[in-house]
């Protein structure tokens, strides 16, 4: 059988998968908080693979900054296990945003209901971003107007894995 060990596609086609596209995979494993009302960047500090995308701090240390260091599209989706801790109170709403270079993204924020009734809710979804330079970062927002709803983590338990409190995949595209 042939061993590929470098490839070059014809000029302006697409890269094929497991020929040398650039990706990522990320969680983390920590409960996320915020004060209400104040915006606050995802963490993924687990790395679960990686060619050409990282995970980098941002400017408070902390693991934020989706960057990639090839140009391209990139694919970049997300998973937030968002739990409403409280039993009652004011303040049910999370809103999720994307960011790109320290510059919010416009028409990319979504709100989403995390009910004292229905207290765990995933937030899921993707972005479509084009890195015309590199390195380029990217990095998600979240706010909440409760304090008490959080991006949280469940250890596992038996047979039942962990829950990451969040999960983040890259994938160049084009």
């Amino acid at each position: 059988m042939a061993r590929f060990t470098e490839y070059f596609p014809p000029s302006g086609s697409l890269v094929p998968a497991g020929f040398g596209a650039f990706h990522g995979a990320f969680h983390s494993s920590v409960d996320q908080t915020a004060s209400a009302n104040i915006a606050k960047a995802m963490e993924f500090e687990v790395t679960d693979l990686s060619q050409g995308v990282t995970v980098e701090n941002n400017n408070l240390g902390r693991r934020t900054r989706i960057t990639t260091q090839n140009l391209g599209v990139y694919n970049i989706a997300f998973s937030a296990q968002l739990h409403n801790t409280s039993g009652g109170g004011s303040g049910t709403t999370v809103q999720i945003w994307l960011s790109h270079n320290d510059v919010v993204v416009p028409d990319t924020n979504t709100k989403i209901a995390v009910n004292n009734n229905s207290p765990l809710v995933v937030a899921a979804w993707n972005f479509f971003v084009e890195a015309d330079t590199v390195p380029q970062y990217f990095e998600i927002f979240w706010i909440t107007d409760n304090a008490n709803t959080r991006i949280e983590h469940f250890n596992a338990v038996g047979e039942i894995p962990a829950t990451p409190s969040t999960i983040l995949t890259v994938n160049q595209v084009g």
